[in-house]
């Protein structure tokens, strides 16, 4: 049985099957004070699953690191020619690109499963090809109009970050294409932005102090826990907002 679900209530999102247990805000509007403990609650339900996440993620980007990094270093000192040298270190940047973006998914995917008290299967963690193009055209579109944001004087972009917050959640959830992704999240986030901005500072200060305690190695756990945080919003946000059919 879920601790969080309400008593007169099972709240469910219809849509792709994605059914939610309970929301841990009990029917009220999220808000950061109780966020923090409520992903933390979800997170303990389900710790080996969320370690396999933070640490799969965390080896990968530092393999393709490391790689890069002895690549770059020895390269040049190995009497490679030049233009393999190039050719070299460009195609592993690139695999290294593909691979973290894909695992990226994987890692969203799997949040949205610790979040939701569900169990996690390898099968479903992988993302469609339906998903990954319309994940890559949606960052795509995001990424520019951002970076027109800001270059307009900084502001327009942050308000535009904050937006679109939810588009690949929506992309990853309900196989939404970019645009519609992008719409719903626009829609989504109003009357939400400044509580997202706050959340996203607790963030930054958890992952300050994960840096100075850790080395750095306590980034790999703050990410899933960050997604897991960001399906308890989406999810109370839709519910709330009747964007479910």
């Amino acid at each position: 049985m879920d601790p969080y679900r309400p008593p007169d209530s099972n709240m469910q999102l219809s849509q792709k099957g994605t059914a939610v247990g309970g929301d841990p805000f009990h029917g009220d509007t999220w808000q950061v004070g109780s966020l923090f403990s409520a992903t933390l609650d979800r997170v303990k339900e389900q710790v080996g699953p969320f370690l396999m996440l933070g640490v799969g993620f965390g080896v990968v980007n530092v393999f393709f690191s490391v790689l890069n990094q002895v690549i770059s270093v020895a390269g040049p000192e190995s009497g490679i020619d030049t233009s393999l040298f190039i050719a070299l270190s460009g195609s592993m940047s690139m695999i290294g690109g593909i691979v973290q973006f894909l695992l990226g998914l994987v890692v969203m995917m799997g949040a949205m499963k610790i979040a939701r008290g569900q169990a996690l299967s390898v099968s479903e963690l992988l993302p469609s090809g339906k998903v990954v193009v319309s994940a890559i055209l949606g960052g795509i579109l995001v990424t520019c109009a951002q970076t027109f944001g800001f270059l307009l004087f900084f502001f327009p972009g942050v308000i535009l970050f904050y937006a679109v917050f939810f588009y690949k959640w929506l992309i990853v959830d309900q196989e939404m294409g970019p645009i519609d992704a992008i719409t719903e999240s626009v829609s989504m986030t109003s009357g939400h932005k400044m509580q997202l901005f706050i959340w996203t500072l607790v963030l930054f200060g958890l992952g300050v102090v994960s840096m100075v305690l850790t080395c750095g190695l306590g980034l790999f756990l703050l990410l899933p826990f960050g997604q897991v945080a960001s399906v308890l919003i989406y999810d109370n946000i839709r519910l709330r907002s009747g964007l479910t059919d």
